[in-house]
């Protein structure tokens, strides 16, 4: 129990020290502010009493000073909002773990006399959205609390089993049941350990942002000073003399900026489907001036005579290669059903001549009389 208390009183002081470090922030966040607002009223001031172009050219500098330093402190201040908003994160669902564990286990801790507060729903999706103070404060009261109850539960148990052997006297037949009881009893005291570390990294690592925190705007706030009360006026004689850091390689830049260029054109390049047909791909990246030769001579009107004439059944292959003007009369004239069937099965190279192949049916029987005499 002495264990137990102490460590819940160093986690009371680490709150406590998150609370102060809290409200350094938001002091040190409203006095920067404050100087912003100065700045901002003095740019008004000087721009009403100032008509040449000139001047208000140079103000313009003295404008983005004032913008440079607004923005850095809404981002600092954003980082603020959302470190509290985490803290009223990590106490909530911690108050709502060890809450449903008590309920859940109301019979075995005797938790019916225990009292749970409604505090409002967390929400995930609004991690800017600034809760109650007094709420975080409550929330880790109550999670406090619960702890020590937790271990006055634990405490009570083991006086029970250690004691329990003694009053009822019957020996080693329940050693069983006392180890059951042992068991549950060490997991009631793990469980209460873990609440307790979770605890514990929670107020380690709000103290480490909320310290970084304050470090930022301190120095911001320094910044502030040096630049507002300055009584310097900078001219070309305040610039120092000093070496490029760095030789650039001239080759080195182009092709880096040729790479970036090729980049970008590649992630202009539409996706192509593999169902996709090919005559719409040639027409979204080939020109109608760049089309190979071959797409022109696949259109009809740029097809030979020959194949308008000739039909693949009715021709060999051998007449679509001779022309007109090399075939004798005798071959137009003959019809095709009058064509040996021995022509058909004959190859390109065994063919004879065109005069061989027409015989014509209408020859004399006497020149065939005077072949055989």
């Amino acid at each position: 129990m002495n264990v137990l208390s102490l460590n819940l009183d160093k986690l009371k002081n680490t709150f406590q020290n998150i609370l102060l470090l809290r409200n350094d922030v938001t002091k040190a966040k409203d006095q920067i502010n404050l100087k912003i607002e100065h700045l901002k009223l003095s740019y008004q001031e000087l721009s009403k009493h100032t008509t040449k172009k000139s001047l208000l050219f140079s103000l313009d500098s003295f404008f983005f000073q004032y913008k440079l330093f607004s923005l850095e402190l809404e981002n600092m201040n954003k980082t603020r909002i959302l470190l509290n908003n985490r803290m009223y994160c990590d106490y909530y669902k911690l108050y709502m773990l060890i809450t449903m564990y008590i309920q859940d286990n109301a019979d075995d801790l005797s938790a019916e006399e225990q009292e749970f507060r409604t505090y409002p729903v967390y929400k995930d999706l609004e991690p800017f959205q600034e809760y109650n103070l007094e709420d975080i404060k409550n929330m880790h009261s109550d999670i406090m609390k619960f702890v020590n109850y937790l271990y006055e539960c634990y405490e009570k148990n083991h006086e029970n089993i250690v004691n329990y052997n003694k009053k009822s006297r019957i020996g080693f037949s329940i050693s069983n049941m006392l180890n059951t009881l042992e068991h549950e009893n060490s997991i009631l005291n793990q469980q209460m350990t873990l609440y307790v570390n979770y605890l514990s990294f929670f107020h380690i690592s709000q103290t480490k942002h909320l310290k970084n925190l304050l470090d930022r705007l301190r120095k911001f706030d320094t910044d502030i000073e040096e630049n507002v009360n300055g009584d310097h006026a900078y001219s070309v004689d305040d610039v120092e003399d000093a070496e490029p850091l760095r030789k650039f390689d001239i080759a080195e830049v182009d092709n880096q900026i040729h790479s970036e260029t090729i980049i970008q054109q590649c992630d202009n390049i539409p996706d192509i489907d593999q169902t996709s047909n090919v005559e719409d791909v040639s027409k979204t990246f080939v020109k109608s001036e760049d089309k190979p030769t071959t797409e022109k001579k696949t259109k009809p009107e740029d097809k030979p005579i020959i194949e308008k004439k000739t039909k693949p059944e009715d021709k060999p292959t051998t007449e679509k290669k001779t022309k007109p003007e090399d075939k004798p009369t005798t071959e137009q004239k003959t019809k095709v059903e009058n064509k040996p069937a021995t022509e058909k099965k004959t190859k390109p190279e065994d063919k004879p001549t065109t005069e061989q192949k027409t015989k014509p049916d209408n020859k004399n029987n006497s020149d065939n009389k005077s072949k055989q005499k």
